[in-house]
């Protein structure tokens, strides 16, 4: 086809004429409004259009990225997408679009190591989330850290983000460096609401890492029983074990939180569980010096007998931390004295107080009642001259020196 001469002529005229205009706004110092975007040094180099366009974003100089966007053939496709991790830490949704709408990667990763959908759910930027998920930016990317948009909305406790997320597919259960999931974040972090939208979403509550699960936080950092609940409705393992044998309920004990202590009990977990040493919820319970959360284990069905790798029994326990009535509740539950308060005996009671199916670890000898009695009236007794209940007298020489894990 031959272009006539005439429309040759003013095709050229066109491009001289705004190239003239580029100059006057100032091509190698570009500004709109007054506001300049390149300095005087600046203007010394070969600035090209993609300096221009950075620096635009930068200053959130909207006329000033609109007019760069809309020259045709300056090659600034490798310059758009870097300008969207800038645009999305701004919050400018209007600059945001502009550079989407010209071809900007929503997945670029940018020099911080993060997406653009990663770096607004840090920032908490709603309006910049929805947007760049309407791009197709993908919400199970994890950029250079490791952690998906996912993660770091829920640190963040954003249940907006968390929402859109959702709905665009995050994977629920994706698991960052050490195998920590979204869901542990938050039962971590102690946020209620969000470990429910998770869970009604589908996150598996039974996913752990070598060390422990979210039931294990749940259960002993906060005592807040609606997470542990939610938990239990959504099918944990109440009885999970963390890397050194402890479960929800002696996790709870050792910091005395008796209303996780309660709802555990209520959905009738594990009472007898020992740790990789022998410890037991009941011995968490007497050394923390607890009655009614000892009560409760006893009246839930604890075992009063058992004994940790040291040979040591919960009633050591109790001798040894110097509490009368705790002393007083294990012997009780032992058979080993009525249910009235403890007094110095007038004679030795009977060994018919023992049962016989226990006799292997307490002695049947009214003696040794007795010496139990004594420790209780005389609370502190000196180091290493504490009871041990065992049949065998070589057991009862060995050292004492316990520890829980």
């Amino acid at each position: 086809m031959i272009v006539p001469e005439a429309m040759t002529s003013s095709l050229v005229s066109l491009a001289k004429q705004r190239i003239e205009f580029i100059n006057t706004i100032g091509i190698i110092r570009l500004a709109i409004g007054g506001n300049e975007i390149m300095n005087k040094e600046e203007e010394k180099d070969e600035a090209s259009f993609s300096q221009y366009l950075m620096r635009g974003v930068l200053q959130e100089k909207i006329d000033v990225v609109r007019f760069i966007l809309s020259l045709d053939g300056l090659g600034l496709a490798d310059t758009i997408s870097p300008c969207i991790e800038e645009a999305v830490e701004s919050g400018n949704i209007q600059i945001l679009s502009m550079l989407l709408e010209s071809g900007g990667d929503p997945n670029f990763i940018g020099n911080k190591g993060l997406t653009p959908l990663q770096t607004a759910s840090k920032q908490g930027h709603v309006t910049i989330v929805n947007k760049l998920l309407q791009y197709k930016a993908d919400p199970n990317q994890d950029g250079v850290s490791g952690w998906t948009a996912l993660m770091i909305a829920t640190e963040k406790n954003n249940t907006s983000i968390i929402e859109l997320l959702i709905k665009a597919g995050a994977n629920l259960n994706a698991k960052m460096v050490h195998g920590w999931t979204p869901l542990m974040l938050a039962c971590a972090y102690n946020f209620p609401a969000l470990v429910s939208i998770l869970l009604k979403a589908g996150a598996d509550p039974n996913i752990r890492t070598i060390k422990w699960a979210a039931v294990h936080s749940a259960a002993s950092k906060y005592e807040d029983p609606s997470i542990l609940i939610d938990l239990a409705e959504s099918g944990v393992n109440l009885n999970a074990v963390t890397g050194a044998g402890a479960t929800p309920l002696i996790l709870a004990c050792q910091v005395n939180f008796e209303l996780t202590i309660n709802v555990l009990l209520n959905y009738k977990v594990s009472l007898d569980s020992q740790t990789r040493s022998g410890y037991t919820a009941l011995m968490a319970a007497v050394c923390n010096k607890s009655v009614s959360i000892v009560e409760s284990l006893l009246s839930a069905g604890a075992n009063v007998h058992i004994a940790d790798a040291n040979g040591q029994t919960a009633l050591d326990w109790a001798l040894d931390s110097g509490h009368p009535e705790i002393t007083e509740l294990l012997l009780v539950y032992m058979g080993d004295m009525p249910a009235t308060p403890l007094k110095a005996p007038s004679s030795a009671p009977s060994v018919a107080l023992v049962p016989e199916d226990i006799e292997v670890h307490i002695p049947s000898s009214s003696s040794a009642i007795q010496e139990l009695r004594d420790a209780v009236e005389n609370p502190l007794p000196p180091q290493g001259t504490s009871l041990k209940h065992k049949s065998s007298k070589e057991e009862k020489e060995k050292s004492r020196n316990t520890t829980a894990y």
